[in-house]
């Protein structure tokens, strides 16, 4: 994962020098969109495959992400970025990624996605109830269909199991995709 993350990180730093160079000549729409178009798609490219990564290398795309922000908005190096991100409404990346999961996850509960996708999460009730479990929780099982998907129906499989905690909370709180997207920041 290591030449994935230099990968993605130094792809994205030449479109930074490049947006960079040309940010004196352009206003800060034109910023976003030349920034969404080719630095946050390249951060949010293969979101299953980043999600866990350890610390040093998600400092490596928050990094990126900083320096995109900081590019948009011409704030200066030493500047505290949190604000930075607020007011573009931005996650962090290990929060962009738990994002991105959580909302493949719930549109493949609630029928929304391809349905290649769909057959691989499905709601899971057993035929036994543990004395575990609270009331109205809701389990996830995951299905592999084939060998060379074992890596990323353990990755998915991984992040849905841990999202059982907030299954209802899908279920019952959000009964669109919109409201659940309107309801987090990106």
């Amino acid at each position: 994962m290591d030449k994935q993350v230099n990968r993605i990180t130094s792809g994205a730093f030449f479109h930074l020098r490049k947006v960079g160079k040309i940010r004196p000549f352009i206003n800060t729409e034109a910023a976003k969109a030349l920034v969404y178009a080719y630095i946050t798609s390249k951060l949010d490219y293969c979101n299953s495959l980043l999600y866990g990564l350890p610390d040093f290398l998600i400092s490596k795309l928050q990094y990126v992400q900083n320096t995109a922000a900081r590019i948009i908005t011409k704030t200066l190096k030493y500047d505290h970025i949190t604000e930075v991100l607020a007011e573009l409404h931005w996650l962090r990346v290990p929060q962009r990624h738990v994002f991105k999961i959580a909302l493949l996850t719930f549109k493949c509960l609630n029928g929304l996605a391809p349905k290649y996708l769909v057959d691989l999460i499905q709601p899971y009730s057993p035929r036994q109830g543990l004395r575990s479990e609270k009331k109205n929780a809701q389990r996830i099982k995951v299905i592999c269909l084939c060998q060379n998907q074992i890596l990323k129906c353990m990755v998915i499989g991984h992040f849905a199991m841990q999202l059982q905690r907030f299954g209802t909370v899908f279920q019952k709180m959000y009964d669109s995709v919109s409201l659940f997207r309107d309801s987090r920041s990106c």
